[in-house]
């Protein structure tokens, strides 16, 4: 039968699950030996739960929202349309770029044939 576990971090909140056939001596020593109810429910949801003293329990709504609030913001949706236009604006300098050594290339090209040209007329 099969073993599973549970790790928590310092503050109580749960950092991994192990199960004994997968991860054999992989498993951390501060791991809890769990049963698989109770691996089913935290597995889940385990965001709800810590580890308070010895026991293994749902955290309060006070507690969810302390942490909900310590979450940094996220971005608001116009520096994400700014991000997106900047890659834009990147990619199209980058094959104006691309562009432009072609170009470039090019004219090296005609300028080598005009001095041979040149050098042509010059011995005639």
């Amino acid at each position: 039968m099969m073993q599973y576990y549970v790790d928590f971090a310092s503050d109580g909140n749960i950092t991994g699950f192990y199960v004994d056939t997968i991860h054999g001596e992989d498993i951390p020593e501060s791991a809890l030996p769990i049963d698989t109810e109770d691996w089913h429910k935290l597995s889940q949801d385990a965001g709800q739960y810590k580890l308070d003293g010895n026991e293994i329990r749902k955290k309060t709504a006070e507690e969810l929202a302390g942490e909900q609030a310590s979450m940094p913001a996220l971005p608001p949706p116009e520096i994400d349309r700014l991000g997106a236009e900047l890659v834009l604006r990147e990619l199209e300098a980058l094959d104006l770029r691309s562009q432009n050594e072609a170009l470039g290339g090019q004219i090296v090209g005609l300028e080598l044939r005009l001095l041979t040209l040149e050098g042509g007329a010059a011995n005639v």
